[in-house]
């Protein structure tokens, strides 16, 4: 059967029906999928730091070792800067050293286990006294300071069982360069006429978060 040319006609407009059809609905997909997001939009990370105090002995004698009074004196003078008078042995440079480990500054305190007289037994008007001073291993005052506020200067305060603030705020550092640290000296003013035997006291350290 021959196919007329109108209906040659009518399959072709048709055929291009659909493709125009065709065409606009891929397109029209393809515009969709562009405007896809996803459910969220925002991400998160959360910490919490905690409160963290630590106050550390890293150095913890002041050992003057042996020796006398000198007999021309009523007394001999020690600190652990290396002072020594009126006394016949080397006496010591040596202090304690203490560092703020954690991440609050804090308020240093200290007590002794016994007064003066306790320490050496009696005697005539006898010292034990502290300070406290920045510079840890050598170098000048203010060097490696550790405590901002507060420190208790060579003169000393006497040491007593009830506590005694030597510095107002030792700060948190990182430590590597000893910013956190702080030096406690030692003085002794020793009677020509106490006991003999070793003399021993134990200084306790405390912090309080600021």
């Amino acid at each position: 059967m021959d196919i007329s040319n109108k209906f040659l006609a009518f399959l072709l407009v048709i055929a291009i029906i659909v493709t125009i059809v065709g065409a606009w609905y891929s397109v029209d997909k393809v515009n969709n999928l562009a405007l896809i997001t996803g459910y969220g939009t925002e991400g998160y990370v959360n910490v919490t730091i905690s409160n963290y105090s630590s106050l550390n002995v890293t150095a913890t004698d002041c050992n003057f070792g042996s020796g006398y009074v000198l007999s021309n004196a009523s007394s001999a003078k020690l600190a652990s800067n290396g002072t020594v008078i009126d006394w016949s042995g080397a006496g010591t440079s040596s202090s304690m050293h203490l560092q703020n480990d954690g991440n609050r500054n804090l308020s240093v305190n200290v007590s002794s286990s016994k007064t003066a007289s306790g320490f050496f037994d009696g005697g005539t008007s006898p010292s034990v006294k502290v300070w406290s001073f920045h510079t840890i291993g050598g170098g000048p005052v203010n060097t490696e300071a550790g405590c901002d506020n507060g420190l208790v200067g060579y003169t000393g305060t006497e040491m007593d069982t009830s506590q005694i603030t030597i510095c107002k705020n030792l700060v948190t550092g990182s430590g590597t360069t000893k910013d956190d640290m702080m030096s406690v000296g030692c003085y002794l003013s020793v009677p020509n006429d106490a006991p003999t035997g070793a003399k021993t006291d134990v200084w306790t350290f405390t912090g309080t978060s600021l």
